[in-house]
């Protein structure tokens, strides 16, 4: 028979089938893995406690309550500075870099196949040098920490470049005070990481509702669906559209095309 141009053997759409079932129980499998990550990676979070205020996020921590997810304002109790930005930081990164000429060798061909090579130059801002700084403790919702817990994520914040200098100064930082919901573990009342984490999950500008529905998403697994489903129909159609002579007792594997009807 023939299925868009095709000719497809019976065979083929037995093994065609055979094809998906087997990729389907394979897929199968590694979905309730994927689910079962996600649900496990969420259930953590969904079994934290929850203040709703101060006092009782205060209360959980001289009790010893375990993981927590709080929002609430954080603040560098001692802020850093630098002479190449305007404000006060959490924490702060300052590259130091330089405007570099470079070469390459680039080889062109022309239209009559003939080669030819010649050196290129040209310029970028390279690292040179680079300096992190950060205060030594946070406060947040009646507690303080060690800064160096917390897991944030550095900013661009502005390029100090002095006229037409080769060397110019690229500064990220951490705002010295922005409102956000921690994830963490109150121990005699203190703020440390959950579980075998080095560092405290900061979600910056973001609600305990929004951080449990990010860990909640099944987005994870339906692309990785979508993807497999992808992957059975492409494996079907180059499978279908080889010359599988090895069915007939042959062992050429060719590729066939839909005919043109009307050709010589």
């Amino acid at each position: 028979m023939e299925i868009f141009g095709i000719e497809v053997k019976v065979r083929e759409i037995a093994i065609s089938a055979a094809i998906v079932l087997v990729l389907g129980a394979i897929g199968f499998l590694i979905d309730g893995a994927v689910e079962e990550s996600v649900v496990k990676g969420a259930e953590v979070y969904n079994r934290a406690f929850k203040p709703t205020d101060e006092n009782q996020f205060l209360h959980g921590a001289r009790t010893s309550i375990g993981n927590t997810l709080m929002f609430g304002t954080l603040a560098a109790v001692d802020p850093v500075q630098t002479e190449h930005a305007d404000g006060s930081f959490l924490a702060l990164q300052v590259n130091k870099e330089r405007y570099t000429m470079h070469t390459r060798v680039v080889t062109t061909t022309d239209a009559n196949g003939n080669t030819s090579s010649h050196t290129e130059f040209y310029w970028t801002w390279d690292v040179v040098g680079r300096e992190k700084s950060a205060a030594e403790s946070y406060s947040f919702c009646g507690l303080s920490g060690a800064t160096a817990m917390l897991n944030v994520k550095l900013h661009y914040v502005d390029t100090d470049r002095k006229g037409l200098s080769d060397i110019r100064y690229v500064v990220y930082g951490v705002p010295e005070e922005f409102d956000a919901t921690l994830f963490l573990n109150l121990q005699d009342g203190a703020m440390l990481p959950v579980g075998s984490s080095k560092k405290v999950e900061t979600y910056s500008e973001t609600s305990v509702d929004d951080v449990l529905a990010s860990k909640n998403s099944r987005t994870g697994v339906i692309v990785f669906r979508v993807l497999w489903i992808i992957f059975i129909i492409a494996a079907v159609v180059i499978f279908i559209i080889a010359e599988n002579r090895w069915l007939d007792g042959g062992k050429i594997i060719n590729f066939k095309w839909p005919s043109k009807k009307g050709s010589a």
